[in-house]
């Protein structure tokens, strides 16, 4: 009886392998007809597109019958995303003829913009890609690129039409993008919208300005990625941020980006309150206090160095890890560590020996920032 039954498993189990290999030999053979169908796919495209691109470059107008044949080709997913690829190359070679016929297919781009409006996510996302892969502001695709970035249930299908706005380096794209996302609520990762606005083609700068006169109309998540963009850009606007961090009903996340914006641009009125967060956090919140240790490391003046050796003794480890960190960022000479290392607190020892044996380790040199006043150890 126990052998019929072990026969039994033992034959379950050899055509399970069975059935598995047959599985793997079907993904390799289909994936390899799915390649040479898209080489297929691109070869046509490229065959009406070089067509196209040719006259172009005659100085003579492109055929609409050719123009005819690549919209009701790119009606089809299938060529979409093999047209990604060609459009992709092209423009990152800066083919000028590639960027004229983009300039002067925005009626066939538009009429595809209301074809994939009307079809799923993933349709519309992809679709949404082959316009990032152009590179190019095309007014006629704003509407659809905008209701893409209203999306709810697709990040991809927003994050796709983000990119085709970043690439575009219209201004006025991605200002009219980001409010409707604040009006209809849309949440994005923060982080998605933050390197997507660095990655911006355009005028960062006038990005920057325009952004910041629609501050108000923007939800939380959006708030912060625009203060974390200003920071990574190095955009003045110290005195327009300053007030809000003084606005008790500033959100106290919006605030910690703030203060980390003060760690990179520096200002005076700014270095005073992190003095006063790190001696009594806002609300008694520590992450304050944590913060504002971690950017004072861009002030290196002895009223900042007896801070944060104070801070060293407070009660929350990361309070005391951020000072540390910037005590030992500034490069200070050894006697400026002597007040910790030789005093009681062996909390405040031990952090500040710990980093000190890491940057001797790593051989890390001092940090430098930009802007401000030059701030030397007294």
């Amino acid at each position: 009886m126990t052998s019929g039954w072990i026969w039994t498993l033992l034959n379950l189990y050899l055509l399970i392998s069975l059935c598995a290999i047959l599985f793997d030999l079907w993904i390799m053979l289909t994936a390899s007809h799915r390649q040479r169908a898209r080489g297929r796919r691109e070869a046509r495209l490229k065959a009406l597109l070089e067509r196209q691109l040719s006259l172009l470059g005659q100085g003579r107008e492109q055929e609409e019958a050719t123009q005819h044949k690549l919209y009701r080709r790119l009606r089809s997913i299938g060529d979409v995303l093999a047209f990604c690829v060609l459009a992709d190359a092209y423009s990152a070679d800066g083919d000028a003829r590639f960027a004229l016929w983009v300039s002067r297919s925005g009626a066939m781009f538009g009429r595809l913009c209301q074809y994939y409006g009307r079809k799923q996510k993933m349709y519309r996302a992809s679709f949404a890609w082959l316009l990032a892969s152009c590179r190019q502001d095309i007014p006629a695709a704003l509407p659809f690129l905008l209701a893409c970035t209203a999306q709810r249930g697709s990040i991809y299908c927003r994050e796709n039409a983000l990119t085709a706005l970043y690439r575009g380096g219209s201004v006025k794209g991605v200002v009219q993008a980001l409010k409707r996302m604040s009006r209809e609520d849309v949440h994005h990762s923060q982080k998605l919208l933050c390197d997507g606005l660095l990655s911006f083609k355009g005028d960062r700068e006038e990005l920057c300005a325009q952004l910041w006169g629609q501050f108000g109309s923007f939800t939380p998540d959006i708030r912060l990625a625009l203060v974390d963009f200003m920071r990574l850009l190095g955009a003045d606007y110290c005195r327009e941020l300053l007030p809000l961090l003084d606005d008790p009903a500033t959100d106290d996340e919006l605030c910690y980006a703030i203060l980390r914006y003060y760690g990179r641009c520096r200002d005076e009125g700014a270095y005073r309150r992190m003095l006063a967060f790190l001696e009594k956090p806002r609300g008694g919140l520590w992450e304050y206090a944590a913060v504002s240790a971690s950017a004072l490391r861009a002030y290196p003046c002895g009223e900042t160095v007896d801070a944060l050796l104070e801070a060293l003794g407070a009660h929350n480890w990361y309070v005391r890890y951020n000072a540390a960190e910037s005590l030992v960022s500034m490069g200070l000479p050894e006697s400026a560590y002597r007040p910790a290392l030789e005093g009681e607190d062996r909390y405040a020892r031990e952090i500040l020996q710990y980093m000190l044996e890491r940057r001797q380790l790593s051989g890390a040199a001092p940090e430098t920032r930009k802007g401000g006043k030059s701030l030397v150890v007294s």
